[in-house]
């Protein structure tokens, strides 16, 4: 059987020093589903959604675990208990939900990779030429 080897922009990434996750900062669908969920818990944290003292607690155990499978939905993967452990994504840190500062720490490697192939770009273009010189009579025109 033949081995096909091809250039993908997947990374993994250890998350504050201990889990790992892997995936591609240049997806599109990857960008999309992640500000889509960012949209999602901007809209949350509108919203009490107890009516009272008591209600906090069920509801934040439930937003907890609707917001676990949609994280991992965006990666396609189990990674919440990875990441974040047994601690309820929505918890306070730095003041943000610790589930925004990780999609902030993501936001941001998107934005690099972004910039990083913008730089590629043009020499794209020149390897793009030759393989059209060599392969282009196969092309319909």
């Amino acid at each position: 059987m033949g081995v096909l080897n091809f250039q993908t922009s997947r990374k993994t990434y250890t998350v504050n020093c201990g889990a790992e996750i892997s995936f591609d900062p240049t997806d599109i669908s990857f960008v999309n589903r992640l500000f889509s969920l960012v949209e999602k818990l901007e809209k949350q944290q509108n919203e009490s959604g107890a009516a009272t003292p008591g209600d906090i607690f069920v509801v934040a155990a439930k937003r907890d675990a609707e917001m676990r499978a949609d994280i991992d939905a965006v990666f396609g993967e189990p990674v919440c208990d990875k990441v974040f452990g047994k601690v309820n994504v929505f918890s306070p840190a730095g003041g943000l939900p610790m589930c925004m500062n990780f999609f902030l720490a993501i936001i941001d490697e998107i934005d690099a990779a972004a910039e990083e192939e913008t730089k590629i770009s043009p020499q794209l273009s020149a390897y793009m030429q030759k393989y059209e010189r060599k392969y282009g009579k196969y092309m319909q025109k």
